[in-house]
């Protein structure tokens, strides 16, 4: 009920993704407090997080090699040096999948431990980072144990490491149930690492889906999927292992992702828009004009086409 009377009293309220009513509701709120949000949704405005300036793949200190959205290529010698570090083999085809998070079942990790046996079976490496729930770390250090060299675990928090798996690995998963902004899919795509994601929250907010309209826009970023289930995100993620294999696709959506402004210098003129917007509410109270809801921008829109076959198929 505070909560609720909190909500209602303020006549203006940040959130920090873009659909902030959407994931008030997902997120299975209370049912007073959902009930004070319906009448009061006008003055709800979502604003996406922005990112910092040490998560610049140009000048990342943590790195093996530096690089930029004209260098690319040199992003394979820091994978190199991943797979070297997460005691996996050296092989420079091998789509390498990366994971740095809590280990809990809001990050889905339970999905993606279900996925890996088969995700070996497709010649994928994966590297995980993270600590968390004990039932999830022995189950990460079995499947390491029973993968020698394609699975790789580091248990506990690395910051230089968080980004060597960023920078080196070629997709970042971000199975999250629900997400109310996240940080991690914007740093992938700021490195040029596509990430794989449940669609919630800001993760919808700020990755565009691949498929062929998109794809032809210009504005794929990465891959998204519904559900909470295990086959669910191995569907998302047998989509991008069929994209990896044509590298001109993939360097397309490499390209997209490191060409989004994710700075905040956009996050910041959001927030003042909105102060602006509250400096010239009616005597009273009441809802101010709503600015519009703050996404990063991607050049063009994309066409509602059916995604191609390669995009889709299992």
């Amino acid at each position: 009920m505070f909560l609720k009377q909190g909500f209602i009293r303020n006549e203006i309220k940040f959130y920090s993704h873009g659909t902030p009513i959407g994931f008030i509701f997902n997120a299975g709120l209370m049912v007073g407090v959902i009930v004070g949000i319906v009448f009061i949704v006008q003055v709800l405005h979502g604003i996406v997080n922005g990112i910092g300036e040490d998560w610049r793949p140009a000048s990342d200190p943590y790195l093996h090699a530096r690089y930029t959205r004209p260098s690319l290529r040199a992003k394979s010698d820091n994978k190199r040096a991943l797979q070297a570090e997460m005691n996996l083999a050296e092989e420079a085809a091998a789509p390498l999948l990366c994971m740095v998070s809590r280990l809990t079942r809001q990050k889905g990790i339970d999905l993606l431990l279900d996925c890996m046996p088969d995700l070996v079976e497709a010649g994928a490496q994966i590297a995980v980072l993270g600590s968390g729930e004990r039932q999830y770390e022995e189950r990460l250090g079995d499947l390491a144990r029973r993968y020698p060299g394609r699975i790789g675990v580091a248990i506990g928090h690395n910051e230089g490491l968080a980004h060597r798996l960023i920078a080196g690995g070629d997709m970042f998963l971000m199975p999250s149930r629900f997400e109310p902004c996240g940080l991690a899919q914007m740093y992938a795509m700021n490195y040029g690492t596509p990430p794989v994601a449940r669609r919630t929250g800001g993760l919808s907010d700020t990755i565009v889906d691949t498929n062929e309209a998109a794809l032809h826009d210009g504005i794929a970023t990465g891959f998204l999927f519904d559900g909470q289930s295990s086959a669910s995100l191995m569907f998302a993620l047998r989509r991008a292992l069929a994209c990896y294999k044509t590298k001109t696709v993939w360097r397309a959506i490499q390209a997209n992702g490191m060409k989004r402004d994710f700075s905040w210098n956009n996050a910041a003129q959001a927030y003042a828009e909105v102060y602006r917007a509250a400096l010239r509410l009616p005597e009273g109270g009441g809802a101010a004009p709503r600015p519009p809801i703050s996404r990063p921008q991607a050049p063009g829109k994309a066409k509602p086409k059916s995604p191609k076959a390669a995009l889709s198929k299992r």
